[in-house]
């Protein structure tokens, strides 16, 4: 009796102790579920795990922020998907996602993976679970848009044979990009000074975090290797005479407006494929207007949410 006595005890202390070091409170509301500040504490260390870079960012109400845009985006997300499968299932991409990550984060094997997600006070399944959330919206996005996709092969097999005539000096671009908006309430010029000023302050990737729109802003608007044969003249004639590191003039787009970093660059020397080279620029014009409609549709999905702020 003594020692249940002494154990009930020591749990109120426990929880004494917690209550007084951090004060649990409400933030926001989505739709049935709570976000806490807890909450948001651990979904920027999640998102500090995917963007180290975001350590270096010392204002506390943008990264507060940060997490609680992320959060809202992941319940509203999760709540769409539940619609249409079991998210505790494994469908194939966990092994994916662990390889991806090892890949990315330059690590031998899933153990070190497991070692390195410890280290930063997170939960291995759950960051599993937050990346298969956004590996089962895309496959969502795919099945309910891929019949949506126009796709204008003649035009595309002209781009190939133009490539193929100015084949001399092509190049590989390693891509970051930050897709912005500008509401009714905000100046074009003004909110491009305000990012451009961002990323003089605290750097690309995490002024993507910040603003970025797309899926690939949690990354630190990372898009990886990118042929120069699979891009639009347009933005070729925006990244071609780059130096490393600098960033583009701002491109206008269906979903808003974009700017692109070269963090690398290589001379394509292998012979040039028109069958390879148009399979490649099929593709990444798919993923394309796949982008358009998850943003699309995330949107749709936002407006209709109920979203109540309590700070």
């Amino acid at each position: 009796m003594i020692k249940k006595i002494i154990f009930f005890v020591l749990v109120l202390l426990f929880y004494s102790f917690v209550a007084f070091s951090e004060q649990i409170s409400i933030v926001t509301k989505v739709n049935e579920n709570i976000i806490t500040n807890i909450d948001i504490k651990k979904e920027i260390a999640y998102l500090k795990f995917l963007n180290p870079k975001l350590n270096e960012i010392k204002n506390k109400k943008h990264i507060f922020n940060l997490g609680k845009s992320s959060l809202i985006k992941e319940m509203i997300k999760k709540k769409e998907l539940k619609k249409y499968l079991d998210i505790n299932k494994d469908y194939n991409v966990l092994k994916k996602i662990e390889k991806d990550l090892i890949l990315k984060k330059s690590l031998k094997n899933k153990n070190e993976l497991e070692k390195l997600i410890n280290t930063k006070n997170l939960n291995y399944k759950e960051v599993l679970l937050k990346l298969k959330i956004e590996a089962l919206w895309n496959e969502l996005i795919y099945q309910k848009y891929n019949k949506s996709v126009k796709i204008n092969e003649d035009y595309l097999r002209q781009q190939v044979k133009m490539n193929k005539k100015n084949i001399k000096n092509k190049y590989n671009y390693y891509l970051y990009e930050i897709l912005f908006e500008v509401d009714q309430k905000e100046n074009l010029n003004d909110k491009l000074n305000l990012i451009k000023s961002n990323i003089e302050k605290i750097g690309f990737k995490n002024t993507a975090n910040i603003y970025g729109i797309s899926d690939s802003a949690k990354f630190g608007g990372e898009i990886g290797w990118i042929k120069e044969s699979q891009l639009s003249n347009t933005i070729i004639k925006k990244i071609k005479n780059l130096k490393i590191n600098e960033i583009s003039d701002t491109l206008q787009t269906p979903n808003g407006y974009l700017i692109l970093k070269i963090s690398k660059k290589e001379k394509i020397n292998e012979p040039f494929d028109e069958k390879k080279n148009l399979a490649m620029i099929k593709e990444f014009e798919i993923n394309r207007q796949l982008g358009q409609f998850s943003l699309i549709h995330y949107k749709r999905l936002k407006k209709d949410a109920l979203i109540n702020d309590y700070e």
